[in-house]
């Protein structure tokens, strides 16, 4: 379904969508399952453009992830609640939710859909010509993406990191096992100088008894 609507193909989401509906109520229980099957009919009625349904099902997610105490989810669907609200010009309850969302998805620390939610009541505001509101909250949205750029960046810089300690580390084991190994070449080489020179003596300890002896 997901895929569909990325490929603006939102009937074939819909009919996909409707043959799972049975096999979803023959499940007990699965209320995470049952609201992002829901979720995903509002995205396709949404890209549909059919805003009453979509407005219907994202409501229906909403209430699942709700009753379910899954807090993050319900955060991130009331975005999707609020700006179909917009859509549908019910302005008072777009704002409602979308702020509830804001202020959910900040306490949660889950930066990227606040930023969303901040997103949206830019647009919202602009609808409304609260071109002061617009502003502050276009103003939040870009801090937002500023800090998640530099979460991204420091992420990376600590793969980079941890990948550079790990190659170092390799190097230096490999350099290790390499001087274990002419350590290991020149103790050979003692050994066999040592042997030999045993021989050589004991050889002409026998050599000087037989000319003694003649």
């Amino acid at each position: 379904s997901i895929n569909y609507n990325m490929m603006s193909l939102p009937d074939s989401s819909l009919a996909l969508l409707i043959r799972n509906i049975p096999v979803m109520k023959r499940f007990r229980g699965q209320t995470y399952q049952k609201a992002m099957l829901q979720e995903r009919f509002g995205d396709t009625y949404f890209a549909l453009s059919d805003y009453g349904k979509a407005l219907e099902t994202y409501k229906q997610a909403y209430s699942l992830f709700a009753a379910d105490n899954n807090h993050a989810d319900q955060a991130y669907e009331a975005i999707n609640v609020g700006k179909t609200y917009r859509q549908l010009k019910d302005y008072n309850k777009a704002e409602q939710y979308l702020v509830s969302a804001y202020r959910q998805n900040d306490s949660l620390h889950m930066t990227s859909y606040a930023r969303d939610a901040a997103e949206e009541l830019s647009s919202l505001y602009r609808s409304t010509n609260s071109w002061q509101k617009a502003y502050e909250w276009l103003g939040t949205a870009r801090t937002l993406k500023d800090s998640l750029r530099l979460t991204e960046q420091n992420e990376k810089i600590a793969e980079l990191q941890a990948k550079y300690e790990t190659v170092k580390k390799d190097n230096e084991i490999s350099l290790l096992k390499k001087d274990q190994e002419l350590d290991h070449i020149k103790l050979q080489k003692q050994n066999v100088f040592r042997y030999g020179a045993v021989i050589v003596v004991i050889l002409l300890a026998l050599l000087g008894l037989l000319s003694v002896n003649r």
